[in-house]
């Protein structure tokens, strides 16, 4: 089926705008419209081709959209429904057995190889192939085929453009600390950076009933937003943050989550 798709053609390069055919649906895949799409972190990194991508590629992995048509053995979702895409997980490894799909021993090659199983792509260009299936669902693009696996069906009253980033970013930032550090009522939690993962981090602190939310953020903007969502203190990260910690918890942070990704040289 005809598409459009922001497509990389080289690394670092610039995202071209180009028209592409998206194949039918396999045996447990779903193709979605997709009506609003995120933009991470990690698609940039991978767009440097740091991560060994093949181009062309299709990237983008935090779509949210509209059913378009189902393969072989689906029963989720059906054509219509309103979807978030997520990352893809095998569904048999001991992680996802334990209803850890995030730590699914097969996450490597299920989202970042950009191609399905067998190598091939659900993408094609002129007649020739172009990487996708990146993150199980490569959303920049009008029409991506995502997996069963990695889609969740929504309300359909639901406001896709706001849904779109819960897909990563928003997950990553909640999850991380409701499910990852297993967040209690009463506890003291530390998050380094308030981007959009380090505010998400401070929602799971709210939902968790944390009693003392502190983030250490160098931007004013940033701080101000986090106290609005529920940060209980802010910190510019200027000089020594330990000791700055230790004086609103003398005790010292239960939990202690970086999303920063700050590397000093």
């Amino acid at each position: 089926m005809n598409a459009i798709a922001a497509v990389l053609n080289q690394p670092n390069g610039p995202f071209s705008i180009e028209a592409v055919d998206v194949a039918q649906p396999q045996a447990g895949e779903v193709r979605v419209a997709i009506k609003a799409a995120g933009i991470c972190h990690t698609d940039l990194v991978v767009a440097s081709g740091a991560m060994g991508l093949q181009f062309p590629a299709i990237l983008g992995h935090e779509g949210a959209g509209i059913v378009d048509a189902v393969g072989e053995g689906v029963t989720g979702v059906k054509p219509g429904d309103k979807v978030l895409l997520t990352f893809n997980s095998c569904g048999a490894c001991k992680p996802c057995e334990r209803h850890e799909p995030a730590y699914c021993s097969h996450f490597v090659t299920l989202n970042m190889i950009a191609a399905r199983g067998d190598g091939s792509s659900r993408v094609t260009r002129g007649g020739k192939e172009i990487s996708d299936n990146f993150f199980g669902q490569s959303s920049f693009a009008s029409l991506a085929i995502a997996n069963e696996r990695n889609v969740l069906k929504v309300d359909d009253d639901t406001d896709l453009a706001v849904l779109a980033p819960l897909g990563c970013g928003i997950q990553t930032g909640v999850g991380g600390v409701l499910r990852s550090l297993g967040a209690k009522a009463g506890e003291a939690l530390v998050v380094l950076g308030a981007g959009a993962v380090g505010l998400s981090a401070v929602l799971g602190g709210q939902i968790a009933g944390c009693a003392t939310i502190i983030v250490i953020e160098p931007q004013k903007g940033r701080r101000t937003l986090a106290l609005q969502l529920g940060a209980t203190h802010v910190l510019d990260g200027q000089g020594d943050m330990a000791t700055a910690v230790r004086g609103i918890i003398p005790e010292g942070a239960d939990m202690v989550i970086d999303t920063s990704g700050f590397m000093p040289v």
